[in-house]
């Protein structure tokens, strides 16, 4: 999945995938994680927030199951 750079404290790149809804996470740490179930609104969302980080904490990263890659 291509994830697209973004301009964030603690996130380095997001990725979706519409046909899944799949959402990738890349942290500025190198871990990465897949979050399954998220509607593409959500990644709209995240992309457009000003606090991405705070978005993501808040409305993503317990929200849905995921995966550490």
């Amino acid at each position: 999945m291509q994830r697209k750079l973004v301009a964030s404290s603690e996130l380095f790149s997001v990725g979706y995938d519409e046909e899944k809804k799949h959402l990738e996470i890349e942290l500025l740490n190198g871990s990465v994680y897949l979050y399954k179930g998220v509607a593409r609104m959500i990644y709209e969302e995240l992309l457009s927030s000003m606090a991405k980080y705070r978005y993501y904490t808040r409305y993503i990263k317990n929200s849905f199951p995921f995966d550490k890659l």
